[in-house]
């Protein structure tokens, strides 16, 4: 589906969905840079995904910027400090601080962005929110705006979260959140 274009999303919910490195946040970019190119301004690109790490030699959690610089062209909202937990954390209890960092960091961030609105919304990483945040304020969210536009993890290589549940909690969200969407596109 990497035939995908901007004019076949303006107007709809789309989720886009994979594990990771198979190129969600670069066709999320290509789509954001069309999205300008057609005329449409009234952009907020929210960026969940932590600084990249490497796994197995595959980069994971690339931020939207180190794609495109269209994001210089819209309101563009990166949430410094975000961690990959299931990456970063050497025990089950440390994973949970993480996701509680990120949960701190985050939730301000969708509050905000109801308060003010835009035409379309793109959020990369969303699968972040989801180690604690709920599919009701995604579709807020959503609802809020004629376009929106997200990836998410989902897929079966981050699998090890010491037996904390959060990859069972991640995957049943955003398979909830699908059942939402006017168009999945599974990378």
């Amino acid at each position: 589906m990497l035939s995908l274009r901007a004019r076949d999303v303006v107007g709809r919910k789309v989720l886009i969905i994979g594990d990771v490195g198979v190129g969600k946040t670069s066709l999320t970019a290509r789509l954001l840079e069309e999205l300008l190119a057609m005329n449409l301004r009234d952009i907020v690109v929210i960026d969940l995904a932590p600084s990249h790490a490497m796994l197995r030699g595959v980069r994971v959690g690339s931020r939207l910027r180190e794609y495109t610089f269209a994001v210089k062209e819209v309101r563009y909202i990166a949430v410094d400090g975000i961690k990959a937990p299931r990456l970063e954390a050497k025990s089950a209890d440390e994973l949970l601080k993480l996701v509680e960092e990120n949960r701190r960091l985050i939730t301000p961030i969708f509050k905000e962005y109801l308060e003010k609105p835009s035409e379309a919304l793109i959020v990369n990483d969303l699968s972040i929110f989801f180690h604690f945040g709920e599919v009701n304020d995604i579709l807020k969210c959503a609802g809020a705006c004629k376009t929106f536009i997200a990836n998410a993890y989902y897929g079966e290589k981050l699998r090890n979260d010491y037996g904390t549940s959060i990859s069972i909690r991640e995957k049943m969200c955003v398979e909830e959140l699908m059942k939402y969407m006017d168009l999945v596109v599974k990378l």
